[in-house]
């Protein structure tokens, strides 16, 4: 074990439970650790799955310690998952963002964003109003939540939801895809001036590549990107060894950027 899991629990501006947990590196040293938060997908589960079990693990082992927190309604936080959006997203980072600045062991000039699907646009989102973000990364990003609803619901389902306001088999409320409207998240890409490393896979279903495809375009101040491609891989990286490259791929690309 070469981490120390310190629980997190803090009420959301919007008044709303939230829960997560600071993964410091286990050492007999004295110091401030750079960290990098980690924003989940839209996924139920949040930070019960594997991804935000395993990589804080491995970035401990080289010294970087890890901020995770539920969104509202996801993993272990209060409130339903219905109600999710980027507003509401937006507003949970900015107070976890708070939280993790009174935390004494991190050092606040080394803080990256990591963040997948859901959690990648909403981190896209702050990182662009955010001067003090050392790097972002990107697993599978939606930069255009309208796009990927329609794609994955198709014209019946989401006329369906547009009518009823609330679908079981969609879980959320219609209001999440009119919200995403205010946000143009290209155009955030455009404000971003860290470093930034999106991965995607070539057959993802759920979020187009051509979405990662636009963002890296977009990034035109980041001082260096890179957008990589893994073939043959969807969204959940479930494929043979498509989760080890993609972990092993962004754990050393913090562990550089936050030296």
């Amino acid at each position: 074990m070469n981490a120390t899991d310190i629980p997190v629990t803090f009420t959301s501006s919007r008044g709303v439970v939230i829960r997560g947990r600071l993964v410091l590196p286990t050492t007999n040293q004295i110091r401030l650790y750079p960290t990098v938060v980690m924003l989940t997908g839209d996924g139920p589960q949040g930070t019960k799955s594997a991804t935000w079990v395993n990589i804080p693990q491995m970035l401990a082992e080289h010294g970087v310690g890890s901020f995770l927190f539920d969104f509202e309604g996801l993993g272990h936080s209060d409130g339903q998952r219905r109600n999710l959006s980027l507003s509401v997203g937006l507003s949970n980072l900015k107070d976890a963002m708070l939280i993790l600045s009174q935390q004494p062991k991190v050092d606040q000039e080394r803080i990256a964003i990591f963040g997948s699907s859901f959690g990648g646009n909403i981190a896209i989102l702050h990182t662009a109003d955010t001067a003090s973000i050392r790097c972002l990364g990107l697993k599978s990003p939606v930069s255009f939540y309208p796009d990927s609803f329609y794609g994955e619901l198709g014209d019946v389902r989401m006329s369906r939801w547009a009518e009823e306001r609330y679908l079981d088999d969609i879980g959320f409320n219609y209001e999440f895809y009119l919200d995403a409207f205010r946000y143009n998240t290209y155009d955030a890409a455009m404000r971003i001036h860290c470093n930034c490393l999106i991965t995607h896979g070539s057959a993802d279903k759920v979020v187009p590549l051509v979405q990662s495809k636009h963002l890296a375009a977009a990034l035109v101040n980041a001082p260096s990107k890179e957008l990589r491609i893994l073939d043959g891989v969807g969204h959940g990286y479930s494929e043979p060894g498509a989760w080890d490259q993609m972990a092993a791929l962004f754990v050393w690309w913090f562990v550089e950027q936050l030296r």
